[in-house]
């Protein structure tokens, strides 16, 4: 007579039978069951092949979401390369104009003649310094604009001594002699000068440059340059403007100058000429 509490008992075992997480005991109890029982026997046969079909789908739903995961991996990976691609291209960019400008800029370091004019402007001051030089020899001249009590200062360099020439506002003038040697102006300005490499790379990875036009010349504008010739405003680097075609600075902007508690822009104008300076425009 068929024992169905029996049967019941095995057709729960079978699941765990199926999946060989019953001990050796428990199998032979089964297994004798099944011999004597044609009823669980087809139950588990049918149940291999529910668990057959559903390893399969399960089989074909973790395939499709590896292949699916890989395909996203691979569009992020190509995306990754791509974006570095693109920054080591701006960097390289960048790093190809400064270094180009700086060489240009180098070569004029070494004139042995040239005339140069420095405009400062700021909110409520104007002044000037041009300076003519000439084989070790120099002309320079500071004036200011706008300021009624300020002094006007020339400087002559004759290889060996200086004097000095203040003009006060009334016209006035005194001559001062000195027999400090005269230090060549440093007016023809590198704000691209590699000073080391960091800064070179800093430079390269930080600075924005743009293509633009400046006192209708074509040049190259820099934001966020960082050399020790640039001043620096509380919120930001100043700007800068350098001649595409020769290195030289036309325009600088910013700085720290403060009226009534305020920060006031400066903006700061070149102006270069070379071999054009003579004997005569040494002479006062």
């Amino acid at each position: 007579m068929k024992n169905y509490k029996e049967c019941k008992i095995i057709q729960d075992l079978l699941p765990n039978y199926i999946e060989n997480l019953t001990n050796q005991d428990t199998n032979i109890y089964v297994e004798k069951h099944l011999l004597e029982c044609r009823e669980c026997s087809n139950i588990l046969e049918h149940m291999k092949k529910e668990f057959e079909l559903n390893g399969i789908k399960k089989n074909k739903k973790e395939i499709n979401y590896i292949k699916k995961y890989n395909r996203k991996m691979k569009i992020l990976k190509a995306i990754i390369c791509l974006s570095i691609i693109i920054l080591l291209s701006i960097v390289i960019r960048k790093a190809v104009i400064i270094n180009s400008l700086s060489n240009k800029n180098e070569k004029y370091q070494l004139s042995n003649n040239f005339y140069s004019k420095i405009s400062m402007y700021e909110i409520d001051k104007l002044s000037a310094i041009e300076t003519y030089y000439k084989d070790g020899k120099y002309l320079r001249i500071l004036t200011n604009f706008l300021e009624e009590d300020s002094n006007n200062i020339i400087e002559t360099y004759d290889g060996e001594n200086t004097t000095i020439y203040i003009e006060n506002n009334i016209g006035n003038i005194i001559t001062i002699d000195s027999e400090i040697p005269g230090i060549i102006p440093i007016d023809i300005v590198n704000y691209l000068h590699k000073e080391n490499i960091g800064q070179f790379l800093t430079n390269s990875f930080m600075t924005t440059v743009k293509s633009v036009k400046c006192n209708g010349k074509d040049s190259y504008y820099f934001m966020n340059l960082n050399t020790s010739f640039m001043l620096k405003s509380e919120n930001r680097y100043t700007g800068v403007y350098i001649d595409k075609q020769t290195g030289l600075p036309i325009r600088a902007s910013g700085g720290t100058t403060k009226t009534n508690d305020k920060t006031v822009d400066m903006i700061i104008d070149y102006y270069y000429e070379f071999d054009i300076v003579t004997d005569e425009d040494l002479k006062i």
